[in-house]
């Protein structure tokens, strides 16, 4: 699967990718040396920016096996990324005339039920799916128990479904953080830094909230702020955007006379780190 993960990537030509934590990892000095050769290999460091990353370095974050206390659940969710931000180059690209070309050559190394009319449907709506966010569900890390297969000595992971029974029920409810209207949560990020605006826009939208850019003249304050727009916080979210700037849903400001078009204003301080867990989100 993944010699057609990286075979789509190479054919759209490079995907752009805002990696909000550093990644070190081993990897080979070239794509065209072989791998068995220990000598090939070195230490790379990727560090937090936006990168535009060609089929073999993207395919080298998604696989990655970086030790951290997540383990593959951590590269299960540095994959998603990568998947999504195919898809956002899809959409930038125009790529749906030629979704019959790249499924041709995907299909040659991924096996699917999957039939290309059903490809084309989803394609169509990628937009529309874009522009309304999509909120990641991570699962709950005390949901789950390690245990080994024991015919077959296989490492797996087994649910515990009390525990993942808040997880499970959001899947199967209308996301509240995509209104009724059809438009998300939108937050206001003011800042003078392009830069971190664009780690906090990665972390908002993976979370589901709608960044917004608005440029600031001033030098950045020492501590980040948050404001919402409205009278009281039902269906705000407020704990979900005060974890994602480390900060307690008291410290966020109400300004229910605030005309501001926005539901959020984020006025971004040098207290602002990018580097969270999103399998830690509330």
């Amino acid at each position: 699967g993944y010699s057609g993960f990286k075979q789509v990537i190479d054919a759209i030509g490079t995907i752009e990718m805002v990696v909000t934590c550093p990644l070190t990892d081993w990897r080979l000095k070239s794509p065209e040396l072989d791998p068995a050769v220990e000598e090939n290999w070195a230490q790379f460091t990727l560090e937090t920016a936006v990168h535009q990353m060609d089929g073999d370095l993207a395919l080298w974050y998604a696989r990655s096996r970086k030790t951290s206390a997540y383990g593959d659940f951590d590269r299960a969710l540095r994959q998603q990324q990568v998947m999504e931000a195919i898809l956002r180059t899809g959409v930038d690209l125009d790529l749906l005339p030629r979704i019959p070309a790249l499924w041709d050559a995907y299909k040659q190394t991924v096996e699917t039920n999957m039939p290309l009319s059903v490809i084309l449907e989803l394609a169509a709506i990628a937009p529309d799916v874009r522009q309304k966010g999509v909120r990641h569900l991570g699962y709950p890390l005390d949901a789950r128990v390690s245990w080994r297969e024991p015919v077959t000595k296989a490492s797996v992971q087994l649910p515990i479904w009390d525990n993942a029974q808040p997880t499970l029920q959001q899947l199967l409810q209308p996301a509240d953080l995509n209104r009724a209207g059809g438009r998300g949560l939108t937050v206001e990020i003011i800042t003078n830094n392009w830069p971190a605006y664009r780690m906090a826009a990665e972390n908002l939208s993976w979370q589901g909230f709608i960044p917004v850019y608005t440029h600031s003249p001033d030098p950045d304050p020492a501590t980040t702020t948050i404001t919402y727009n409205g009278a009281n916080f039902k269906g705000s979210y407020e704990w979900l955007i005060a974890w994602l700037f480390d900060q307690y849903p008291a410290q966020i400001t109400l300004a229910p006379d605030n005309d501001n078009p926005y539901d959020y204003q984020v006025r971004l301080g040098y207290d602002f780190d990018s580097c969270i867990s999103h399998l830690e989100a509330p």
